[in-house]
């Protein structure tokens, strides 16, 4: 039920609900913006933590074959990545509408070629940039949770699993100097184009985490972590609120240091209901999440443009919904037929 949740939230930041730069100007929209954009940050955290939880105990129980576990693990995650960095190589902005309005062999054949090019040309320029984060930056999860277990596997291996947790947090206190703090006196500016969140400064933490909870018996009680939540939630409001003050930076940041609590507390209080939604749909669809994850921006690309025929207010309402439900349905559809079903679970 919660990576129902969570899936829905990553889609409302990339979707952007009450942007005051696509919709109508006003402070009140700008408050919902920050605090909606704001909570849905803990949903990247959250299948980082999920991930090392389920993954933990196959690790452990098998200390002395931990890369061949590892090597399975990424092994399906490599080609989604792959596959999907394809497709979003080839396909245009806005190719539903170009194909509709002028037909198939003009509105997508000729445009999927040009993409294509300039797809090649610019990562020929930015090949880190490219293994980090593909064709399409939400891709970035992919390869970061593959380099995360490489490194929570390699600590098992050395038998130096105590030293994980410092090293997972001088990885995300990098990854924050590198992109949500760069602009301090202690940030760090690297002289090639890179994204503080990628790699394994972000993720490492997170799976680590999930990793170490997935060792004890009890994870918080939900009064507990809703409070840590909550307590995280309010720290990252104000680490944005002063980031914009005072470095005059955007209204939403990718990760700061709230962002741990806010994400251990909303994951303690999934585990503290382990019943909830159970007589629902909801955990069939969370099986569907991966699938959802990696379609729902060919989703966008296929709707956004008809937003001209919708009140401005209903659409900023309606959009997540709907780019979840085609992704969905695009998930479904792929998971019918054996050779695309690796694509998306």
């Amino acid at each position: 039920m919660f990576r129902v949740i969570a899936i829905l939230a990553v889609i409302c930041i990339h979707t952007a609900p009450f942007d005051p730069k696509s919709s109508p100007p006003g402070v009140a929209n700008e408050v919902i913006f920050v605090l909606v954009n704001t909570f849905c940050r803990f949903a990247v955290p959250f299948f980082f933590l999920t991930a090392g939880y389920f993954s933990g105990n196959s690790l452990l129980k098998s200390k002395s074959d931990s890369f061949s576990l590892f090597k399975r693990y990424s092994k399906r995650l490599i080609i989604v990545f792959i596959v999907w960095s394809v497709i979003y190589a080839v396909m245009p902005d806005d190719f539903l509408w170009a194909t509709l309005k002028l037909g198939l062999s003009k509105g997508l054949f000729q445009p999927a070629y040009e993409r294509f090019l300039l797809t090649v040309s610019r990562y020929r320029e930015e090949p880190i940039f490219f293994l980090m984060e593909g064709t399409k930056s939400h891709l970035w999860f992919l390869p970061s949770l593959m380099i995360a277990m490489g490194i929570i596997t390699s600590f098992l291996v050395v038998r130096k699993e105590k030293y994980l947790m410092p090293f997972s947090i001088a990885l995300y206190i990098m990854g924050l100097l590198m992109n949500t703090y760069v602009h301090t006196p202690i940030g760090i500016h690297l002289p090639f184009r890179f994204d503080g969140k990628d790699g394994p400064f972000v993720s490492t933490l997170f799976t680590a985490i999930g990793f170490w909870f997935s060792k004890r018996d009890k994870c918080f009680s939900t009064i507990p972590a809703s409070l840590i939540a909550i307590a995280g939630y309010a720290l990252s409001l104000i680490e944005i609120t002063l980031i914009r003050r005072f470095l005059h930076g955007p209204s939403t940041q990718v990760f700061t240091i709230g962002t741990v609590p806010f994400g251990i507390g909303m994951f303690c209080f999934a585990l503290s209901k382990p019943n909830l939604g159970e007589s629902t749909i909801f955990p069939k669809l969370g099986s569907l999440t991966l699938g959802i994850y990696v379609s729902h921006i060919l989703a966008w690309e296929m709707v956004w443009n008809f937003q001209r025929f919708f009140n401005i207010f209903l659409w900023q309402l309606i959009f997540p919904i709907l780019i979840y439900l085609l992704a969905l349905g695009i998930t479904i559809l792929l998971k019918k037929f054996p050779p695309t079903a690796r694509i998306v679970s």
